[in-house]
């Protein structure tokens, strides 16, 4: 709104949202799930329930770690997945430890880590 002499006096401001209500929702599901799962990725009711207990003769599942993979001799194992980043972190903090010495405090330290192409 403006006065007499042009001057402006009021300003009237919509703001289209930046999420939809479906965005909002869709996002607060995915959280909420997220924040149900366990460092191993399976919900943590599920996984600490009785149903899971592999003494329970009367549960319902188990689990099982590792991926699933066939040797050359065809039989089948479960092998851990190597998570290369994390590796680099843990012999970096060897190293340093080694450096350091042993009653070094590495309390509060982070690696990041960095991809780096090959030479």
């Amino acid at each position: 709104m403006y006065d007499d002499d042009g001057r402006v006096t009021a300003v009237h401001v919509e703001r289209e949202p930046e999420w939809t209500p479906d965005q909002v929702a869709l996002v607060l599901g995915v959280t909420g799930f997220e924040q149900m799962l366990g460092p191993h990725g399976q919900p943590m009711d599920e996984a600490t329930s009785p149903d899971a207990d592999p003494s329970n003769p009367r549960g319902s599942h188990k689990y099982e770690a590792g991926k699933l993979t066939v040797t050359p001799e065809g039989a089948f194992v479960r092998l851990p997945i190597v998570d290369f980043a994390e590796k680099a972190t843990k012999d970096a903090e060897d190293l340093w430890r080694k450096a350091a010495g042993e009653n070094a405090n590495p309390h509060g330290f982070m690696w990041p880590v960095e991809k780096v192409t090959r030479q």
